[in-house]
């Protein structure tokens, strides 16, 4: 990766640049449904089945038709949750598998009785793809109660020896309360969509059996069947893996999808869904804190994930309308489903809430639903193939940092060393020093400090003008603050970042290898003091990822004046209220790089300088190869000319007698 990032065309001069407002995309014509530029404009309008009404819980919604989709329409028994689609080839008949629990108990649960934590995984049929969808009953009745979340239903493949056994549908749950572990990923197996639905018999318990170095967490997952006849799985943390048969091994082929596609958000990423169209392999994938999904796609799958323009689909936006132009408004969408047909996919699922989760609070007529929508799947296999993201955080001021780590005082954290991880942490204590450095009294002292350190070698000979670190706040980890601020104090530089040997499985941090890799208790001392900090302004935790610019000119000019012949410099980071942040590091990439943007007189001309002479060097290596070739060729016409004369010059064999 470069050391200096090249400057935009236009540089933002606000502290804080929101990525959404930022986002390009190609337009896509699409015959009825105007043009593409994102994900969302490939949503169609819904058919009225029914009527529109308003006499109904969810009135915030709008105006509804109550045939769409799966819903208890009294809401006076349950709520429904997930919702993939599976068509009977036979009858006719669509089969939508989905969650449910006891409305009474609202989305959370209160007065002894479980919200979603008690969910039934239910199965409900209809003559319509679009609904209505008539709820049939717990799926497995008879075992753990029925229990199932996260219900997510796909074809068992016919490569699988299963599917020799008669085997053609197959459920995978998570995150259910009920029973813990016992269902917790569990993937079932069926002849008929009608069931009986038998647990798989995998030596595991019936869970997904994972082979990788950090493990497969359980939620969230989303399974697809591949060109080649295998299974591919995504889960909440973005990281997938493959398998040949459901009863065998699925080795995970990558950790961490979001944190390895150049513009994706990387926190509070949830509800990926995964599937295979016309080609390409696609993810959509929701950041729920600030309600925005986003788009990636895949030609194998594995490699090469790229993010497409625009979003995916929020409820911040007014795309659910019905074929008359009204429209629907739900405060949530959540787990996303397709239903693809013919190799396109031909309409979406969402569940549905018409008030925020903590504000459903059982019997008062609030709830959740699900609903279908027709989606212009040939509209988006073309906006696919043509678009071409540009994310703006790459395009930012600056020169990368030589290492960067996170010093975290947390239980065992403390003897942990964060270096090489995607992202630094975040998170003041108060109880002591500037940011809560220092030696932890207890245990349980929490306290994140972010270092990172720059060579400013090229900087201290000349006259500077201003210096900006740029950061990328990637989101709020823990606590409640709407507002935070990022403070700045210059630290030692004798440490190093390590990278040593991970941890655990799903942890994050490694072995200390040597004594000059930061842990807490070696961690990089401040030489600020209280009153030479530098703050950025506030930003919304909500919205993320931005970039935060804070000016440290006058803390680099004072430390290069202070520090005669000192080539590199220290910043430790933290922030204000007391939250834990994520921000980008070096090795999240160009678009969460934390960048030192150093600006001096006469730094126009001298780059003018370098960009003629290194075009002047580009021309003299392009103009040289025509040369050389013609040299060689020049050479090798010789060469030839010469056998020639020669063989005409030697005298011929005289016959034999």
């Amino acid at each position: 990766m470069k050391n200096l990032v090249k400057k935009a065309a236009a540089s933002a001069t606000a502290g804080i640049i929101a990525l959404s407002t930022l986002l390009t995309s190609v337009p896509v014509s699409a015959e009825g449904n105007g043009e593409i530029t994102q994900f969302m404009d490939c949503f169609m309008p819904m058919p009225i089945i029914e009527e529109l009404t308003d006499d109904c819980w969810g009135a915030r919604a709008g105006l509804r038709d109550q045939s769409n989709g799966l819903e208890d329409r009294e809401m006076d028994e349950y709520c429904y949750w997930d919702g993939g689609i599976i068509k009977d080839e036979e009858t006719g008949k669509y089969y939508m598998f989905a969650s449910r629990w006891n409305q009474a108990g609202g989305h959370w649960g209160q007065n002894g009785i479980s919200g979603w934590q008690g969910s039934q995984a239910i199965y409900a049929v209809s003559d319509n793809l679009y609904g209505p969808y008539t709820d049939m009953g717990p799926i497995w009745p008879d075992w753990c109660d029925g229990a199932g979340h996260n219900v997510f239903p796909f074809m068992v493949s016919e490569t699988d020896p299963l599917y020799e056994e008669g085997y053609r549908y197959a459920i995978m749950i998570s995150d259910t309360g009920m029973h813990g572990e016992i269902a917790n990923g569990t993937i079932h197996i069926a002849k008929s969509l009608d069931g009986p639905w038998d647990l798989l018999q995998n030596g595991n318990s019936g869970r997904l059996k994972a082979v990788g170095s950090s493990g497969y967490y359980l939620t969230n997952v989303s399974i697809t069947l591949r060109d080649d006849g295998k299974y591919e799985a995504i889960n909440r943390n973005g990281d997938k893996a493959i398998a040949d048969s459901l009863e065998g091994d699925w080795v995970v082929q990558l950790y961490g999808l979001w944190w390895q596609v150049e513009g994706m958000p990387n926190v509070n990423v949830e509800d990926p869904v995964i599937w295979y169209s016309d080609g390409l392999y696609h993810v959509v994938a929701n950041k729920w804190d600030t309600k925005e999904a986003f788009y990636l796609t895949s030609e194998d799958g594995v490699t090469n994930w790229v993010r497409h323009s625009g979003i995916a689909y929020t409820p911040k936006e007014n795309f659910l309308e019905y074929e008359d132009g009204t429209e629907n408004n739900w405060a949530k969408l959540e787990r996303p489903n397709i239903y693809v047909e013919d190799g396109t996919i031909k309409a979406f699922t969402f569940a549905v809430i018409d008030v925020e989760k903590e504000q459903d609070l059982g019997n008062d007529s609030h709830g959740s639903k699900i609903i279908v929508v027709p989606f212009n799947g040939e509209g988006l296999d073309e906006f696919a193939r043509s678009d071409v993201y540009v994310d703006p955080m790459a395009h930012r001021d600056g020169i990368e940092p030589i290492a960067d780590t996170t010093a975290q005082s947390w239980s065992n954290e403390a003897n942990l060393n964060y270096g090489g991880e995607p992202f630094l942490q975040l998170q003041r204590n108060s109880a002591q020093g500037i940011f809560g450095e220092g030696e932890k009294a207890i245990d349980s002292y929490d306290c994140k400090i972010a270092y990172i350190k720059y060579d400013i070698s090229k900087y201290i000979d000349k006259e500077i003008e201003d210096v900006y670190l740029s950061i990328v706040y990637q989101g709020l980890q823990a606590g409640v603050s709407a507002e935070n601020q990022i403070e700045v104090a210059l630290a030692e530089s004798d440490w190093e970042e390590g990278t040593g040997s991970g941890t655990a499985p799903n942890a994050n941090g490694n072995v200390q290898q040597n004594d000059d890799e930061v842990i807490w208790s070696n961690q990089p001392a401040i030489i600020s003091s209280a009153d030479e900090t530098v703050v950025s302004d506030a930003f919304a935790t909500a919205d993320s990822p931005i970039e935060v610019k804070i000016d440290v000119t006058d803390m680099v000019k004072s430390y290069i004046e202070d520090n005669p012949g000192e080539t590199v410099i220290t910043f430790a980071l933290c922030e204000m209220n007391g939250n834990r942040l994520h921000i980008g590091s070096k090795e999240g990439g160009v678009s969460t790089v934390p960048l030192l943007d150093v600006n001096y007189v006469g730094q126009e001309e001298e780059e003018e300088k370098e960009a003629a002479e290194e075009n002047i060097s580009q021309n003299s290596e392009s103009s040289a190869t025509p040369m050389i070739v013609g040299i060689v060729a020049a050479v090798v016409v010789i060469i030839v000319a010469i056998i020639i004369i020669i063989a005409a010059k030697k005298p011929k064999n005289e016959k034999k007698s």
